[in-house]
């Protein structure tokens, strides 16, 4: 029988760990697997024609909210040209939608829970000619109705392989790990609000892991841990044994409580090399009735201590979450929650929105607080009781300003002239969304001219000569100016610069600039400024170095 388990991944860097675990698994058992990984952009017509070619007997896919409608559409291409295929479906968007993925054909078979604990027992019923009753946690159609097998245990963390096998090219790729399994927290908008408490992997299993992981230098590992330092001892060992084998290339993301952070981890992770680091930190409300209402406890004060310091020593990217939409919280609420956050400065702000998901809690909650919500994936908020959907709107295109203004780390030098102008960083991000209104994709320039508007309505004059220097300095910032916007354009000294530098040689890994000295904090007039593209800080925004002052 041949098996093929394919994972529709949301970029080519990604790789799919819950396939590769299963493939290990049934290797554990003499039983081989073929792994296919594409992405969610990836044309349908491609992927079915790598499929159709390797003409499996079982195919598996995983399922998410984010690729459900990409893995349904490849499907329906293939089910009429791989009639005698067995499909199989699991993940946890397939185990909440069980029953229609069956009756409407788009699986014969629904795997809940673990899939290292059941896909070998419905690989071992499928060449024996067993029923799938025999199968835990299985899904199937029988006699007009669906009938679902009990769950298999969970498993031994401690019984599992490192999913990645000596062969499998890890260089620039994002490869996910798991040292533990389950969350202590039971957030009503989590699918691991109903998992088992946490399950850990043995620390020193856990450290060979790694090692060997290190030594194939990927470009980063995303350990996929609910909340990896609940145990505050195992995680501040992992992040030691990280640092003194550090590779120098390899970067690792966590998934943190940070009130859990003590001041020995503190000040041991201001020690660690820029960049090893990123910890994303689910803040999701500063609004207290909200965190009760979905059972998010979080001492804010705590919090707020936590982020700071980790952000002293510019070492450690700090990636903060913000959901719009939970119950309880309107409007007003919203914008002192996203006020709370956007202060403490973080690296990447995350302003997501509710997912009401099948599997969670608050699928069952949601008539009460009057959420409304799409029918489709990812089941995103549509309104509350606390919030209309224009209000809601009015959210989203603040999200879209930013992504594209802050997040991306091209617009800092506007953004600080900008911040002050406005009553709220939520004021000045509103009215910039106001501008992306169109929805449009643009050019660069169209964005910082979109900029120069918000900014110069607000101040009711045109301010192009005040944003100009800035423009400039945040497009050598990010990387070789090769177009600026005609209102922020000025004649480049190259023979004045070349008299004051007349070693320096042009290069792609730098750019000399002149700037208003008081935009770099210097008393001169103007000021020449080296941009050193080698070197970049935690927003991915060039080191500047003011070489001296730009005498006429």
């Amino acid at each position: 029988m041949k098996i093929l388990l394919t994972s529709l991944n949301a970029r080519y860097s990604h790789t799919a760990l819950a396939a590769r675990l299963i493939r290990e698994a049934l290797a554990r058992e003499g039983v081989a697997a073929e792994l296919l990984e594409a992405t969610i952009n990836t044309p349908s017509s491609f992927v079915a024609e790598s499929i159709y070619l390797a003409s499996p007997d079982l195919l598996a896919f995983s399922v998410y909210i984010w690729n459900a409608d990409a893995v349904l559409r490849l499907i329906r291409r293939l089910r009429p040209v791989l009639p005698h295929a067995l499909f199989v479906l699991g993940g946890p968007e397939a185990e909440d939608r069980a029953e229609e993925l069956l009756r409407s054909g788009a699986a014969d078979l629904v795997l809940a829970g673990e899939g290292e604990a059941n896909f070998p027992a419905l690989v071992r019923a499928v060449q024996g000619g067993l029923s799938f009753e025999t199968i835990p946690g299985a899904f199937f159609l029988h006699n007009g109705g669906v009938v679902q097998t009990p769950r298999a245990p969970f498993c031994d963390l401690g019984l599992l392989p490192l999913p990645y096998r000596p062969d499998e090219a890890l260089e620039h790729r994002i490869v996910y790990y798991e040292a533990s399994r389950g969350c202590p927290y039971r957030c009503s908008y989590c699918r691991s609000a109903n998992d088992p408490p946490l399950r850990l992997r043995p620390l020193l299993m856990v450290f060979e892991d790694l090692s060997a992981l290190l030594a194939r230098r990927p470009m980063q590992v995303k350990f996929v841990d609910r909340t990896f330092n609940a145990d505050r001892e195992r995680a501040l060992a992992i992040w030691r044994h990280l640092a003194e084998s550090d590779n120098g290339t390899t970067g690792f993301q966590f998934e943190i409580t940070a009130e859990l952070l003590d001041e020995e981890q503190l000040q041991y992770l201001s020690s660690v090399r820029p960049g090893l680091f990123q910890f994303e930190i689910g803040v999701q409300s500063s609004f207290p009735p909200a965190l009760a209402a979905v059972r998010r406890p979080c001492r804010l004060d705590s919090l707020s201590h936590a982020v700071r310091r980790l952000g002293e020593a510019g070492n450690i990217h700090r990636h903060l979450d913000l959901i719009a939409g939970l119950p309880l919280e309107g409007f007003s609420d919203f914008r002192r929650s996203f006020e709370f956050v956007f202060s403490l400065r973080p690296e990447q702000l995350q302003l997501g929105f509710l997912k009401v998901l099948a599997g969670a809690p608050i699928a069952a909650e949601a008539k009460r607080y009057g959420i409304l919500f799409a029918p489709d994936p990812p089941y995103e908020v549509l309104a509350t009781g606390a919030l209309s959907h224009g209000e809601l709107l009015r959210i989203k295109r603040v999200e879209a300003a930013v992504e594209l203004y802050y997040n991306s780390g091209r617009f800092d030098a506007m953004l600080q002239f900008a911040l002050p102008l406005f009553p709220t960083a939520f004021s000045l991000f509103e009215a910039l969304g106001d501008q992306l209104a169109d929805g449009e994709r643009h050019d660069s320039g169209w964005y910082h001219t979109a900029f120069l508007r918000a900014v110069s309505q607000r101040l009711g004059f045109d301010c192009s000569a005040l944003l100009a220097p800035r423009c400039r300095f945040d497009l050598a910032a990010v990387s070789k100016p090769n177009t600026v916007p005609g209102w922020a354009r000025v004649p480049y000294p190259k023979e004045r610069i070349a008299a004051l530098c007349p070693n320096d040689r042009p290069s792609a890994d730098h750019f000399l600039g002149v700037f208003p000295g008081g935009l770099c904090g210097r008393p001169e007039p103007e000021v020449l400024v080296r941009f050193d593209y080698a070197r970049r800080d935690l927003r991915g925004r060039a080191a500047a170095h003011v070489l001296g002052p730009f005498a006429p």
